[in-house]
């Protein structure tokens, strides 16, 4: 994401006169401080308002009447993992509290650049290739002989069946998580 998180506050009792009056706050910091950002713009803060736009929250939709402090968390946890969060989030909403950070890198696996490369990366991690070959010597051509006997897509596939789960990115990558 190349926008940072901003919402667009709308002053509602200006907007159902027919006016349009609001400024646009960067979300990324505490309810508060969006709210003397908005008074600093545009004045007093109105007794009724509502968010009529967004911005570098990806996929997240952001409710015209959310909570200020959802938005902010949100926010927050989108300008720090960047895509991945948002694309997380986006696929099954989960309450945004105090765990949610948590939960996310708790499911998080990371960024590949395909399925197979996420299958290979997850064999080498956890070191099943050594164990599964042992001592046998492959007099350094390892790589070559391994890939010539397992089919990493079918393998890879299987991963994402039961485990795990991938979503693309915007520059074609993938996103690995843990199905929990």
């Amino acid at each position: 994401m190349s926008t940072k998180p901003r919402i667009y506050i709308a002053d509602l009792g200006a907007y159902n006169a027919g006016n349009l009056h609001g400024c646009w706050v960067d979300a990324n910091q505490e309810p508060d401080e969006m709210l003397t950002d908005w008074e600093t713009e545009c004045g007093p803060v109105p007794d009724e308002y509502a968010i009529h736009d967004y911005e570098g929250f990806g996929k997240i939709k952001i409710s015209e009447y959310a909570d200020l402090a959802t938005v902010s968390r949100l926010a927050s946890l989108s300008a720090a993992y960047d895509e991945a969060f948002t694309v997380w989030y986006a696929e099954e909403e989960h309450p945004v509290n105090d765990e949610l950070e948590n939960l996310f890198l708790e499911e998080y696996v990371g960024t590949y650049d395909s399925e197979k490369d996420f299958a290979m990366s997850l064999a080498d991690d956890n070191g099943a290739i050594v164990t599964a070959i042992g001592s046998v010597e492959l007099h350094g051509r390892d790589a070559e002989i391994i890939n010539a006997y397992l089919d990493w897509d079918a393998i890879a596939r299987d991963l994402l069946i039961d485990g795990f789960y991938a979503v693309k990115s915007s520059d074609y990558r993938i996103f690995v998580f843990r199905r929990i």
